[in-house]
């Protein structure tokens, strides 16, 4: 054993920045429930009255002067809050009227000129589990009436696939229970009633053929496919199809289309899923001729230090030496988690308000001018670092005239076109889109005439580029979009 002195460089990030960096994450629903939960947690915070939000004392900005880092937190030197909150000096007019009126620069800066939503009340969805698997075991318990019934039931419901499919035989099922194969196979056929149509089918064609009689069709030569075609109509043989069943190829193409309706995988809602509920980040809105950019922070109550906790601290000399010890770590606490809400609402502001500006013809017209972006381009103008700019698009939503998106949306790769300037990979999947929505279905477009076409408008794509590009839009390929 022996003891030696090291020197050495290490980052070490404090709490307050561990939490900046959580909260610029955070989107504005889950913000919600973090700032309910310290309130809840620190009694130094409250929400600060609506005559004291309406005063007009209120407009004043409070920033002060912050630099900014790499990470996208801030690195102004110690407030007086915080001062307080380490015992190092007295409260001053200063730090109480910031903790008074709850000041901060969004009623000036973010919102200034902005008429848009300001108390638009969006629907809430309310998250709650749905399960297919359990609506299968309420129609079981209603459609039969004994125990062995419902035990046979059970155990098809247990041997369904991801799809819906049995995943064992009747057989290996009349096996297992001890039961007849005749009362097997009337269990099944009450499951075939169920719903979803389809469900407990053991091939595709059987799982059709439920859905057929679901739908109360009465049409042989529908039936004659779904029973004896499928491969051929898989592969768009149709004149096997029409010899088979004698009738025209026009009809074959029609019953294609009503076989096209129905659900080959009727399981696919098996699997237990969370109701999504999305709520705008940030709104977007042209005002006299300029486009305006407000952070929503709707939901997030407005928070200032409590005065009777500020009182206290003021009179500490009454005060044992756990209370003010107390005291001092929930205040540094509170005080911390109003500057990061006010830090991640500027980040957000003004990555978005970069966003928009870089974005303007998108704004006006469409996907169609969605200009190719990248993080860097964002960040260099904002004055953070890229993974600042990764963490605020991630997850965050933007209420535009366009519609609502994800942040990061706007970010994509660029093609080189004829007019100098780049097209954006989404612009080109927008093109691409139109120009198969467009075609003659008797007459689809190869992937080599689509990436000829866009060369045409100027845009350089290969055909392989088309091809990945019409596989991320779900389209089909050419053989598979003709039509008779």
């Amino acid at each position: 054993m022996f003891l030696e002195q090291r020197l050495s460089q290490k980052m070490v990030m404090t709490p307050r920045m561990q939490q900046a960096i959580k909260m610029l994450q955070m989107p504005t629903i889950e913000l919600e429930s973090v700032v309910d939960q310290e309130m809840m947690e620190n009694p130094l915070l409250e929400e600060i009255p609506v005559d004291d939000l309406q005063s007009p004392d209120n407009t004043e900005s409070n920033d002060g002067d912050k630099e900014w880092s790499e990470n996208g937190v801030d690195t102004e030197k110690p407030t007086e809050g915080e001062k307080l909150a380490e015992g190092k000096i007295e409260l001053n007019d200063d730090w109480e009227k910031f903790f008074e009126d709850g000041s901060d620069s969004y009623t000036s800066t973010y919102a200034a000129g902005f008429n848009g939503p300001l108390d638009e009340d969006f629907d809430r969805v309310i998250p709650d589990d749905i399960s297919l698997r359990s609506e299968l075991e309420r129609q079981l318990d209603v459609g039969v009436e004994t125990e062995i019934d419902h035990e046979i039931g059970m155990a098809f419901l247990n041997s369904l696939d991801a799809d819906g499919y049995l995943g064992q035989s009747v057989e290996e099922v009349a096996e297992q229970s001890g039961q007849p194969l005749e009362t097997v196979e009337r269990v099944l056929n009450i499951i075939h009633r169920f719903e979803p149509a389809g469900i407990g089918a053991r091939d595709l064609s059987e799982c059709l053929e439920i859905q057929y009689q679901h739908g109360g069709y009465s049409c042989p030569n529908l039936l004659g496919i779904i029973r004896d075609h499928l491969k051929d109509l898989e592969h768009k043989r149709y004149q096997n199809i029409s010899r088979a069943l004698k009738i025209s190829i026009q009809e074959v193409q029609k019953l294609a289309d009503e076989v096209a309706r129905f659900e080959p995988r009727p399981g696919r809602k098996l699997v237990s899923f969370e109701n999504e509920y999305v709520t705008p980040d940030a709104f977007v809105e042209k005002i006299n001729g300029e486009w305006q950019v407000r952070v929503n922070d709707d939901g997030i109550v407005p928070l200032r230090i409590s005065p009777k906790y500020r009182q206290m601290l003021e009179n500490r000399e009454n005060l044992d030496k756990e209370t003010v010890k107390y005291l001092r770590n929930r205040l540094h606490s509170a005080v911390d988690l109003i500057k990061n809400i006010e830090q991640r609402k500027q980040t957000l502001y003004r990555v978005t308000k970069e966003i928009v500006s870089q974005q303007e013809e998108f704004l006006e017209n469409g996907v169609l001018f969605l200009k190719p972006m990248r993080l860097r381009d964002v960040a260099d103008v904002v004055g953070v670092h890229e993974t600042t700019v990764c963490r605020v698009v991630n997850g965050k939503y933007v209420d535009t005239p366009q519609g609502l998106y994800e942040l990061k949306y706007f970010f994509s790769t660029g093609l080189e076109s004829s007019g100098g300037d780049d097209t954006s990979a989404k612009s080109v999947q927008a093109m691409v889109q139109d120009l198969i929505n467009e075609e003659d279905p008797k007459k689809p477009l190869s992937d080599q005439k689509v990436s000829d076409m866009l060369k045409a408008k100027g845009v350089n794509v290969a055909r392989r580029t088309v091809a990945k590009y019409r596989d991320i839009l779900g389209i089909l390929p050419t053989s598979m979009r003709k039509r008779v």
